[in-house]
């Protein structure tokens, strides 16, 4: 089920629907983060495409804290070299770069 709103999530933020993919984002955030825990990887993706749907909204700052919790966590949980975390770390250095921040 929370793979399913994760996913309705995402199919709300490519049609430009962002408060319905807010919603559908939040909602498997907050029993993930109940259920499973704050350090869980899965819980780590929900921030991770919270991210991207603040940064798509041009939401930075906001985009930028939730790509570095979801860093924090993978980092701790994954370790560094674990394709998860790759993925994060590019989202931010698209985000930095989007910002003018890396050229």
């Amino acid at each position: 089920m929370l793979t399913i709103l994760d996913n309705l999530g995402s199919l709300y933020k490519d049609q430009g629907k962002y408060k319905e993919a807010e919603e559908f984002f939040n909602m498997p955030s907050d029993i993930k983060k109940n259920v499973l825990g704050e350090k869980h990887p899965s819980y780590a993706t929900t921030l991770g495409n919270l991210g991207s749907l603040y940064q798509d909204q041009g939401k930075f700052n906001e985009a930028e804290e939730f790509f570095n919790n979801a860093l924090d966590i993978e980092k701790s949980v994954l370790g560094e070299k674990h394709p998860s975390y790759a993925t994060t770390l590019g989202n931010l250095g698209s985000l930095y770069q989007n910002q003018g921040q890396i050229q």
